[in-house]
């Protein structure tokens, strides 16, 4: 499904609501939203620019082209969009490269963009948090030879506030390795860095305190960690709870509801989550119809998928 952008500074497009129905159609047909999509485009709509972009970002009814994403960002920034750089200082984050994001997201926060200046808080949270991975990455060596130091040097890291080692010594009271096991300060420090941590930290947190209780058999609690997990968009908690859904595991067994949650993160173009989808819609419980729909929606996945692992093998979009 095609996400609608939170519009800040489009007001002014005359063709916004037009965009807006343009998207609603690619819903039904991609090829004749799109079109539509590109005609608003070539006039002018931001909107329509920004909807373009995000088609070519995600390969939403055309092949995956970043640098077509890039182009139509600039065009709509151009036209004195906040909302483009919003969404292109995002999507150079997500490709990893915080150079670009960061520059495009001050040229944001300095025309106004709120969401920009947010967006770049959030940046700026998950560097300086990350000054100390060099500290906990030594930790974590020591450990392999000293454990009882090791779980000492990332106490103290995780007890001054930074919220990786808080992870780490989760992880380190869940498996026992430097310490006794101990559940619950295992959940006392995933919860510890889910409440300090940046964006990025609280979503590793609630996935790995959901892994944490759905091995537990505690499956209320891991299905609370996962929802918490996916309102902060991450994709892999949107598939937890999908399973969940599906198995009933923590909620009632709802295979409609486990096909909504794998079609809200789908736009992330994670392989595994369309695999999903696609072996959810051959099931039958929808008819020939979804059934045909989601073979071809594996064949494709699959296609990409071996595109994606030739040319990075790395790429987040092969994270399970």
């Amino acid at each position: 499904m095609m996400e609608r952008p939170d519009l800040e500074s489009e007001d002014s497009d005359p063709y916004r609501d037009a965009a807006c129905r343009a998207e609603a159609l690619w819903k039904i047909d991609p090829g004749c939203g799109l079109e539509v999509v590109r005609v608003l485009s070539k006039k002018g709509s931001v909107t329509a620019m920004i909807y373009l972009a995000l088609a070519y970002r995600l390969g939403r009814g055309v092949p995956v082209d970043r640098q077509q994403a890039v182009a139509w960002y600039r065009k709509a920034e151009d036209k004195g969009s906040l909302d483009a750089l919003y969404y292109l200082g995002g999507f150079y984050w997500e490709q990893g490269d915080r150079s670009q994001a960061r520059n495009v997201l001050k040229r944001g926060q300095e025309q106004g963009g709120r969401k920009c200046a947010g967006l770049l808080r959030q940046l700026e949270a998950q560097e300086n948090e990350e000054k100390g991975g060099p500290l906990v990455r030594a930790a974590l060596a020591t450990r392999k030879m000293e454990a009882s130091r090791g779980f000492g040097e990332l106490q103290a890291l995780a007890k001054g506030g930074l919220t990786s080692a808080m992870l780490y010594l989760a992880e380190a009271y869940h498996l026992g390795k430097g310490t006794h096991p101990d559940r619950a300060l295992a959940e006392h420090w995933y919860e510890q860095a889910y409440r300090e941590g940046s964006r990025a930290t609280k979503m590793q947190a609630a996935r790995q305190l959901g892994w944490f209780h759905k091995q537990a058999g505690d499956y209320r609690k891991a299905y609370d960690a996962f929802v918490c997990g996916a309102d902060l968009g991450d994709v892999l908690c949107f598939r937890a709870l999908a399973a969940m859904s599906r198995d009933g595991l923590g909620c009632k067994k709802d295979p409609g509801q486990a096909r909504l949650f794998l079609e809200q993160a789908a736009e992330s173009g994670n392989v595994f989550i369309d695999r999903d989808l696609a072996y959810l819609m051959m099931s039958g419980r929808w008819g020939w119809r979804a059934r045909a729909r989601g073979l071809f929606l594996l064949l494709r996945t699959a296609a990409r998928a071996g595109c994606l692992g030739c040319r990075n093998p790395r790429d987040v979009r092969l994270t399970r």
